[in-house]
């Protein structure tokens, strides 16, 4: 999908499923409020993510992504976006995470606006 000198950036497959949800696990001010597969906030879990996951096959305008490290193959972040605009990156230490419907430049990386496809912002 995509890459870089460190990362790929690529769709996730089932032997990545534990890395991903390593990575939402790191951060316990997202999975505080985040609800997981028996519908209680602050416990996502690995059947909530998978979820997460088909519903992002299911629709056309979504699309989410690991990004691992070149270099061993661990899986240090998590980009979804929708074709809309709005788009969500975490990763494993809560000052790297950002999410939101209208993000503001400053809190964006350039980078994201390369993994968009055709007619997405990282900007809208």
């Amino acid at each position: 999908m995509y890459a870089t000198e460190r990362l790929d950036v690529r769709g996730v497959e089932e032997a990545d499923i534990d890395g991903l949800l390593a990575v939402y696990l790191s951060n316990p001010q997202v999975t505080a409020v985040t609800e997981g597969s028996a519908g209680e906030a602050g416990r996502y879990d690995r059947g909530m993510l998978e979820r997460d996951l088909w519903m992002s096959e299911l629709d056309a305008a979504r699309h989410t992504a690991g990004l691992f490290l070149r270099d061993g193959g661990t899986c240090v972040g998590v980009i979804d976006w929708r074709c809309s605009g709005f788009w969500k990156l975490e990763g494993p230490l809560p000052s790297q995470n950002s999410g939101c419907s209208r993000p503001k430049p400053h809190a964006c990386p350039k980078s994201i606006s390369g993994l968009m496809p055709s007619g997405a912002s990282a900007f809208s």
